[in-house]
């Protein structure tokens, strides 16, 4: 079975909130705030996105092999804090920025 795995560092913004894990369009879990969630998934071509209430992440495709694990990790935007009302109006597609770890 092949794994991902989210990564979410410490951060100010959301540290009470949970981000939601969405794989192929279906939300599978939460990833709290300094923490990392660990997923079983098939083998294949898959889609990954985190959301928060409206705002999102960017998302990312992805290849992943049996036996294989992939690492991402998810954090909000840098200016989230002071630019709040942008980030939740006219940028909340930009909210939360996803990244593969290599």
């Amino acid at each position: 079975m092949a794994k991902v795995v989210i990564v979410r560092l410490s951060e100010f913004v959301n540290v009470f909130r949970n981000y939601k894990i969405f794989i192929d369009g279906l939300e599978r879990n939460i990833v709290p705030n300094n923490a990392s969630v660990e997923l079983d998934l098939e083998s294949g071509t898959h889609f990954i996105q985190l959301k928060i209430d409206w705002c999102t992440s960017n998302e990312i495709e992805f290849e992943i092999a049996e036996n294989e694990t992939k690492y991402f990790q998810v954090e909000a935007a840098k200016w989230a804090s002071l630019l709040m009302f942008y980030y939740i109006t006219f940028g909340r597609k930009s909210f939360l920025k996803l990244s593969r770890l290599v």
